[in-house]
């Protein structure tokens, strides 16, 4: 299912509500346009990461980052741990978005490895990023000659020499495809590491916390939210159109709001702000359609 479609993204959403505290989750976004392979076609280079919009594939790989953020910080807010893995010299991470999560709002750590030291059938030079502290488990250490000349099953690029006497490389899109399929060993080593994890301290990534007021409803404090940053470079609109025509879509009556301490919400179905009985301005789409998210499943 396409994350960039509205059923691909919602549906990654819902996994995301549904998982427990404290869980893993690990994402492996499109490496396509951030590779070398693709940097002379992508554009994208350290003084320009976000490469040639002009091209399809590099702005909806760049849209696509930008979603996973959100994402990301759904996790955060949900108190889970998340693991972001790219080959070894993807620029992914020089994304503006991912600068915002991983030098404003969390601390995100970051390890290289082999992936044939895992049981990998290509050495495949990997980097995982993520808000586990245990993230360097996954580091078995350098990969000798002997031991890739005894293991590679799998050459994914090959090596020539051109007219002009120059050296160049090109890569084998099937062999490149085949090496997507992660390893059982390395199943096994984030297994490990996450259990070591979960000895430590159940809160350490956030890079500043938010002590909400005890008096107000979960109702109150989004309503109270400032619209800044709407990030339109996720391309949300459908997503959001599709949440306000649905009629499955469940949302708190805004009309609660004005009571002090509510005991329970009231939740209005069908499309949003179709009821006009609340004196209230309506709120950022955005806060207003997070909270329709958050609210509780067994209420009606």
């Amino acid at each position: 299912m396409d994350f960039l479609g509205v059923n691909g993204f919602l549906l990654t959403l819902c996994t995301i509500l549904n998982q427990e505290i404290h869980g893993l989750s690990l994402w492996a976004p499109d490496c396509g346009s951030w590779g070398i392979p693709a940097r002379s076609t992508s554009g994208r280079s350290y003084m320009n990461p976000l490469g040639h919009h002009a091209y399809k594939f590099v702005s909806r790989a760049n849209t696509m980052v930008s979603r996973l953020v959100l994402c990301l910080m759904l996790c955060l807010s949900r108190n889970l741990k998340f693991l972001v893995e790219q080959p070894h010299q993807s620029l992914l991470y020089m994304h503006n978005r991912w600068q915002y999560l991983a030098n404003r709002v969390a601390w995100v750590f970051q390890t290289f490895f082999w992936m044939q030291l895992h049981g990998g059938s290509s050495p495949k030079r990997t980097v995982f990023m993520g808000n586990v502290r245990s993230i360097d488990r996954l580091n078995k250490g350098k990969l000798t000659k002997s031991v890739r000349t005894k293991k590679t099953k799998i050459k994914t690029t090959r090596k020539y020499i051109d007219k002009s006497g120059q050296r160049r490389f090109v890569g084998d899109k099937k062999q490149l495809k085949a090496t997507q399929a992660y390893p059982s060993g390395l199943g096994e080593s984030i297994h490990e590491m996450y259990q070591e994890e979960l000895t430590r301290h159940p809160r350490g990534d956030l890079r500043f916390r938010i002590v909400p007021d005890p008096e107000k409803t979960d109702l109150e404090l989004f309503l109270n939210m400032e619209l800044a940053d709407t990030w339109p470079d996720a391309d949300l609109k459908d997503t959001f159109d599709f949440l306000m025509g649905c009629k499955h879509t469940r949302t708190c009556n805004l009309a609660n709001a004005e009571s002090e301490k509510p005991q329970k919400p009231d939740y209005v179905t069908g499309p949003l702000f179709m009821q006009r009985n609340s004196s209230l301005s309506p709120p950022s789409l955005g806060s207003f359609l997070a909270f329709g998210a958050t609210c509780p499943k067994d209420s009606k």
